[in-house]
């Protein structure tokens, strides 16, 4: 056999095997599974302990039971908290037609997601009939098998600017879904609250908060909840001067502002008890604390000062608050902040920028929704060496 054809016959067995590596690196993709925590740079304090760290994985929903999460447009679910998962299912292609489908095999492979490193699922729910909801714009899907398969329900309204869910979204006493619009804003834009029925099957567009500038408007809609003592559901709205507002719908669809008209009152996750409503200041230039709107009076006081400004938050099984502070505007870190029930507030851990510093301009950590979880899990974005990471931490006592 001469030189040139042995070279040739070496270099296709070379891409013989390139080609086998990549079929089994695309089938044999491994569940999530959690792994030593890459928390170097972590400031800790009180005891806090990261126990794990499930890579490119984002906890969703606990139903009481089953904790949910997602990884890109795969559904997972787990009953030991994290510790082993079960893939339910995968979301299906936006649109229907060969080409749509052939895009949407191709963006699932491992490959395309570790070169475009997509988002993916932004938020679900499991209501209290079983029935699963997901939202990947611009699509709400429904599962009626526990996330095996998927139809898509509801298409969010189109831009510009493309609208969809921030993450908070709410199903009320009823068994009615709610969500806000959240988008960029804009001249002549409106968001509007919209409400799920039917097990969220039929959707209908219930207020309209109207462009910012004009009486009760808004830039967009940051969230709304389910007030698990009164049962009401409430809205939170910004982002400057009017446009904040904090507040709830009645049983007939009427508005009630709570608060609202500046920065310290512009809020994205809500934490409810018995006696009031509190919050972390989605401020990036300040204030940046935690405030709390007083069930009795209607009164706002401060009740502690933070690092920097905040998206999200939760409240424990035990009545623990927690909230994360992100990278944005005057902050230089993030940190994790909680409260104890009876005791004040205490930052248990700071988390330094993002590694890569093109992409160190925003950053933070945000919570399962669904059921008070016992322990400690969040998902970390853009901080230190993790870019997307699901962690389980035990607070201190």
């Amino acid at each position: 056999m001469s030189r040139q054809r042995r070279i040739r016959a070496a270099l296709g067995g070379l891409a013989a095997l390139a080609v086998l590596a990549l079929l089994v690196w695309e089938v044999f993709e491994p569940p999530p599974r959690p792994a030593p925590p890459r928390t170097d740079g972590w400031e800790r304090s009180g005891r806090l302990e990261i126990r794990w760290e499930i890579r490119d994985f984002e906890l969703q929903f606990f139903d009481g039971e089953a904790l949910w999460g997602t990884r890109h447009k795969q559904v997972w679910w787990s009953r030991d908290l994290g510790q082993t998962w079960n893939l339910a299912g995968r979301l299906g292609p936006p649109e229907d037609g060969r080409k749509a489908k052939l895009r949407h095999l191709v963006g699932q492979t491992r490959t395309a997601r570790l070169l475009m490193r997509p988002r993916g699922i932004e938020t679900l729910r499991v209501l209290r009939s079983g029935t699963v909801l997901a939202v990947l714009p611009p699509w709400i899907y429904r599962s009626t098998d526990r996330g095996r398969t998927w139809t898509r329900v509801h298409r969010f309204g189109q831009g510009p600017p493309p609208r969809g869910i921030l993450r908070h979204w709410a199903e009320d006493r009823r068994g009615d879904l709610w969500y806000g619009e959240y988008s960029t804003g804009g001249p002549g834009v409106d968001s509007w609250v919209w409400r799920g029925r039917d097990d969220g099957q039929r959707w209908e567009m219930e207020m309209d908060f109207q462009e910012r500038g004009r009486p009760g408007g808004a830039r967009h809609i940051h969230g709304m909840q389910a007030d698990p003592v009164r049962g009401r559901v409430w809205v939170t709205t910004g982002d400057r001067g009017d446009d904040i507002q904090i507040g709830w719908l009645e049983a007939d669809g009427t508005w009630r502002r709570a608060t609202g008209g500046d920065q310290h009152l512009k809020a994205v996750s809500l934490m409810f008890d018995a006696e009031s409503v509190s919050w972390g200041a989605d401020a990036p230039s300040g204030p940046f604390g935690i405030w709390r709107w007083n069930r009795r009076d209607a009164t706002v006081e401060r009740v502690t000062t933070l690092r920097g400004p905040v998206l999200f938050s939760t409240v424990l099984a035990d009545g623990t608050k927690v909230v994360s502070t992100e990278l944005e505007g005057a902050a230089s870190d993030a940190a994790l902040v909680v409260q104890r029930p009876g005791t004040d507030w205490q930052e248990v851990a700071r988390m330094p920028p993002f590694r890569d510093e093109a992409r160190r301009t925003w950053g933070t950590a945000s919570f399962p929704l669904g059921e008070p979880l016992p322990d400690l899990l969040f998902n970390v974005d853009r901080l230190g060496r993790v870019e997307r990471s699901a962690m389980l931490a035990t607070l201190p006592q």
